[in-house]
Formats: C-alpha cells, structure tokens, sequence
C-alpha cells in the first residue's frame, strides 16, 4: 500500500517537475512558477515521509541477526528468541542487488 503511494508520488512529481520546466519564464508566470514549486515542495516531503514510513516497517519486520550466544550483531544486544536468525539460514535471495541498490532513493538509503 506505502510502496503504491510512494510509486504515484514519484508520477506526481515527475509531471510538476515537467511543467515548472516547460513554462517559459516570463513576468507573467512567476505565479505559475510560484505555485507549481510549492506543489514540488509538498510532494518531496510527502515522499520523504512515505519512504521513511516505508523503512520503519521494513526495520520494524527486519530478523535479526544473532551470535551464538543470542546477542543481536547490529545493536550488540540480547535478542528476543522469536525475532532471531541464524546466520546459516539467511536465504542468498536476502542479498541486495546492484538494480535495488541504483533505484533505492536517498532517505531510504539514511536509514540503512
């Protein structure tokens, strides 16, 4: 649902970006211009709010990754037994490809 709001914010904000470009800049459109970056301004920080809403899901659902004695690698704490994950059984599917990497956006990149 979060992924297909943030795919029509991404739509959105490719045609205002479009149309502040392609209006020519005299006297008369300085509202015009005005008013579309404004609509730019408030659909990146409807963005920036979705993918963070996005990541905190995908940390929130995230396995941890324990030693063995249970301690979670990432935070150096005790982890609770039904969030944990062996290393052994980490899938080779869990790895992150070059194309994921290129179209992740930069705030979703900052909580990584």
């Amino acid at each position: 649902m979060l992924q297909d709001i943030l795919d029509k914010l991404i739509e959105i904000e490719s045609q205002l970006d479009d149309a502040y470009y392609s209006l020519p800049e005299y006297n008369a459109n300085t509202d015009s211009q005005s008013y579309i970056d404004g609509a730019r301004c408030d659909v990146y920080n409807l963005k920036d709010d979705i993918e963070r809403a996005i990541l905190d899901e995908n940390q929130n659902n995230k396995p941890r990754i324990v030693d063995d004695a249970g301690v979670d690698i990432e935070t150096g704490k005790s982890a609770m037994p039904s969030m944990t994950v062996d290393r052994a059984t980490l899938d080779e599917n869990q790895k992150v490809s070059l194309d994921e990497v290129m179209n992740t956006s930069p705030t979703l990149i900052k909580g990584l």
